[in-house]
């Protein structure tokens, strides 16, 4: 079976907490890379997602410092066709919370799926980070990493968790909008 690859990067001048924020992110996602984007174009990103074979660029952008979207692009063929933004209402990184733990090189994970209003959200965080949907609880263990996903007022909360610890082991992100068509 060939792995799907995810590249992990910033948009143009990243602030540290951005670059940190890509970091953190990249350790978490199966089979991602993290690319310093220097002076890159899209163009440059899709001929290093090709040499790679990576199947999703993630590119994360910020304002004021800090990271305030993640731009999802598939590859097909040799194009990029952008198919989802996820926009932030703010990040929480790992090395800033407590009682947390680190996952080495995980191979796989899943999105947790209790709400039904959440369908749509859970489809698109499974394409973007090539994840599996968890039904059953049950299953948990047969996965490295986690997603959960926690409403909160307008916003919702998306942890990546351990399953085998039940600890977080990567950034929280607060996910205020997603915009993005459907492929």
């Amino acid at each position: 079976m060939v792995k799907k690859k995810i590249i992990v990067t910033t948009s143009h001048r990243p602030s540290p907490r951005t670059r940190t924020f890509v970091k953190e992110l990249s350790s978490v996602l199966p089979f991602s890379v993290k690319i310093n984007r220097g002076k890159k174009t899209l163009t440059d990103l899709l001929i290093d997602a090709l040499t790679i074979n990576a199947n999703r660029l993630i590119v994360v952008h910020e304002r004021k410092g800090n990271p305030s979207a993640l731009k999802v692009y598939v590859v097909e063929g040799k194009k990029l066709k952008e198919y989802v933004t996820f926009n932030l209402a703010g990040v929480a990184l790992w090395r800033e919370l407590t009682n947390v733990s680190k996952v080495y090189n995980p191979e796989s994970i899943a999105v947790e799926f209790h709400e039904e209003e959440l369908a749509v959200l859970v489809e698109k965080i499974t394409f973007s980070f090539n994840a599996k949907i968890l039904y059953d609880e049950n299953l948990k263990r047969e996965f490295d990493v986690i997603v959960s996903l926690k409403p909160r007022n307008k916003t919702v909360l998306l942890l990546f968790i351990n399953p085998s610890i039940n600890k977080i082991v990567g950034p929280i992100l607060k996910i205020k909008e997603v915009k993005g068509n459907n492929i």
